[in-house]
């Protein structure tokens, strides 16, 4: 089927205890003919495992949008009637998760589909996989944001604007995230190369510079920096020497 399909790169693994099967392949929703191709993939496949082999279509994740067509088609129409039933009697507006389970539209899996744009060389192999997440909860929503941004600005022909504060403000930019990532994608990079980008535009000059300077001097600056702070305790010190020093000096000496 994979090969039919023309996904020459697929590949099935699984847990032989539990029974479960991954179909895992690489997918692009960037024009019609792609849409079309996962489209009649998912038919077959749904059916191979549903009807001709009476099997689950969900191994141990939830329904979700892209299943939800094919809940009749495994469960069968009388048992997906009562399902619907029973949504409707606990939940008679339809507000709770609405059409990810149980869905009408037979194309819903091929609609609304979010785009997984070429952002850039550091994150691009990223497949959203949520691991890095146990770590920086940010670090994901770092990467897809950059890729929407970019994504929005090619559609749009405008200049998109970055998340300020979540999406570059909070990041250490340390690469901690890269450790619990399972490609090894290292979002301080992005963020360093986003700010690097954003100083290259600014108006401010001498803020670029004036960093630049502080980079290229950090040996000597770190060397005389802490001598600058002993001033002020040179001057505590010679206020406390004397015999009418306050009693506070020698309390906050000795405390």
């Amino acid at each position: 089927m994979s090969q039919r399909y023309e996904y020459h790169d697929a590949s099935c693994f699984g847990h032989a205890l539990e029974g479960n099967l991954h179909l895992v392949f690489s997918q692009g929703f960037r024009n019609k003919a792609e849409v079309e191709r996962f489209s009649a993939m998912m038919e077959e496949m749904c059916y191979l495992v549903a009807t001709k082999h009476s099997g689950s279509l969900k191994g141990e994740h939830g329904t979700g949008r892209n299943v939800a067509p094919y809940v009749e088609m495994e469960w069968g129409t009388k048992a997906y009637d009562l399902m619907w039933k029973l949504k409707g009697m606990f939940d008679p507006e339809f507000v709770l998760n609405p059409g990810v389970v149980l869905n009408r539209d037979p194309d819903v899996h091929i609609k609304n589909l979010k785009p997984s744009p070429a952002a850039s060389e550091i994150v691009n192999r990223c497949i959203e996989c949520h691991h890095p997440t146990t770590h920086n909860p940010h670090t994901r929503h770092r990467m897809c944001t950059h890729d929407m941004v970019h994504w929005a600005a090619i559609n749009t022909q405008r200049t998109q604007q970055q998340p300020k504060y979540e999406g570059k403000d909070t990041c250490a930019a340390d690469g901690m995230c890269q450790e619990k990532c399972p490609v090894k994608i290292n979002t301080g990079d992005l963020i360093k190369h986003i700010r690097t980008e954003e100083m290259k535009m600014t108006k401010n000059k001498s803020a670029s510079g004036y960093a630049t300077w502080l980079a290229n001097n950090f040996g000597a600056i770190n060397t005389n920096v802490p001598r600058l702070l002993n001033i002020p305790l040179l001057s505590h010190t010679k206020h406390c020497v004397g015999p009418n020093a306050p009693a506070v000096c020698d309390s906050a000496q000795h405390g």
